[in-house]
């Protein structure tokens, strides 16, 4: 298959999802020097970090492993509902005074 080749079947879409040689990232987008990006290692990077997104594994596969943890969505809630207490607790404070006045 080419670059330019569309996938219709389903073994074919197998086949790119699981060929990490004959489908890579790397080295296939045209623009990274655009971008401030190079492609001198593992993957494309982005001022020394490499872009998860464009990773191939297993570099992506150890990158998204640790993202996993962090973004659990258990951990995403429990960051986010204290967020967004602080912001309610913020704005009533911030009317308080205009109730009491009321």
């Amino acid at each position: 298959m080419s670059a330019d080749t569309a996938v219709v079947d389903c073994s074919a879409l197998v086949r790119v999802l699981t060929d990490h040689d004959a489908f890579r990232n790397r080295g296939s987008v045209d623009h990274l020097a655009t971008l401030g990006m190079e492609d001198d290692g593992p993957g494309p990077t982005y001022e020394g970090a490499e872009v998860l997104a464009m990773a191939d594994p297993p570099d992506h596969t150890r990158q998204r492993r640790v993202l996993n943890r962090v973004f659990s969505s258990r951990r995403v809630a429990v960051e986010s509902d204290a967020m967004i207490r602080g912001i309610a607790h913020r704005l009533v404070d911030a009317i308080a005074p205009t109730l009491d006045a009321g």
